[in-house]
């Protein structure tokens, strides 16, 4: 198991890298080896391949949009101080193809078991705040931020992260593309179900009210929704699927117990999604009041609500959603 010490700095790293305008990280060198205690290995299974150099589904109608995405953002990642050591990677529907105006554009970033200079991550967070930049610059309703990943969490790997169908599906933004993986089956569960039971939670504690009918809440609703199935289909018949493939799975296995409005109402959501154009305007006057360091994130939930859905139709969707994860929450609880 990775130690306690790991872990934090890596989310002490990935705050920084995101969100953080504090010089507190870079005060010290950085250093993520971490210790691995000893266990049986009959629930690890080792795989190793490489990342995909290039954009699937180049047929699409959408493939000129993901490359034009993919392009700035290996410019931007080429400015990186590590760009041999870190892994870049964008996975998920902007590297498989079929994207919407809902779809977010998901990039993992793998940081090296080494020790990082206090040069280093300050060069790290300038690429990730350009990344970001211009990630939310595309999708300007998009809440979460660059994930964080620290090499040595491999050793040990849980696929309730991001599951190795969806990391053999991924398109690397650099030259970085060896990917040597541990997974921890077991862990993989078990970490599947505590994130179950709280995205449970956070659909069920919902508020209805204006404010959630706004384009911003409501698709970080759908965003939370639409992973319930997923999980559950880790957590319960320990499969780990792309997500699309997930959501069909459990689909077919769970229907009968559990009806699939709410996830129906969602596709629908996601299919028919529009941004406003003045979105996109208002954005960009919010980061350019404060240009230095702008709080990307804030500039996003501002514009993102003066937009709203309409109020009948997102509170019968609020309703289903909440009764979705309460029947969830209870099957998992038995």
């Amino acid at each position: 198991m990775t130690s306690k010490v790991s872990i934090l700095r890596v989310k002490e790293l990935s705050n920084y890298l995101n969100a953080d305008f504090s010089n507190s990280i870079t005060n010290v060198d950085l250093n993520f080896k971490s210790r691995i205690l000893k266990k049986s290995h009959q629930d690890l299974n080792s795989v190793s391949f490489s990342l995909l150099q290039n954009l699937g589904n180049i047929n699409s109608d959408c493939y000129s949009k993901r490359y034009k995405v993919v392009k700035a953002l290996k410019k931007i990642v080429s400015k990186s101080l590590l760009v041999n050591e870190v892994i870049f990677f964008i996975h998920g529907s902007y590297a498989t193809g079929n994207i919407t105006a809902f779809s977010d554009i998901d990039v993992t970033v793998i940081i090296p078991d080494k020790k990082i200079s206090k040069k280093e991550a300050k060069n790290l967070r300038k690429v990730i705040r350009l990344m970001l930049g211009y990630i939310y610059s595309v999708d300007p309703l998009m809440h979460h931020g660059i994930e964080i990943i620290s090499a040595c969490d491999f050793s040990r790997y849980d696929e309730s992260i991001l599951p190795l169908k969806t990391l053999r599906s991924a398109v690397a933004l650099n030259e970085s593309t060896e990917m040597d993986i541990i997974v921890d089956h077991e862990l993989s569960v078990i970490n599947a179900k505590k994130k179950l039971i709280k995205q449970c939670d956070a659909v069920i504690l919902f508020k209805e009210n204006k404010m959630n009918q706004s384009l911003y809440k409501m698709k970080g609703l759908i965003s939370v929704l639409t992973l319930i199935p997923v999980l559950l289909l880790q957590a319960d018949a320990k499969e780990f699927l792309y997500k699309r493939d997930a959501i069909e799975r459990a689909r077919d296995l769970y229907i009968e117990k559990i009806p699939f409005t709410a996830i129906d109402m969602a596709t629908e959501f996601r299919k028919n999604w529009l941004i406003p154009s003045y979105i996109y305007y208002l954005r960009n006057i919010i980061v350019l009041i404060n240009p230095v360091f702008p709080n990307l994130q804030n500039a996003q939930r501002i514009s993102g609500s003066t937009a709203f859905i309409n109020k009948n139709k997102a509170d019968y969707f609020i309703k289903e959603a909440k009764n979705f994860a309460s029947l969830v929450k209870e099957y998992i609880d038995d």
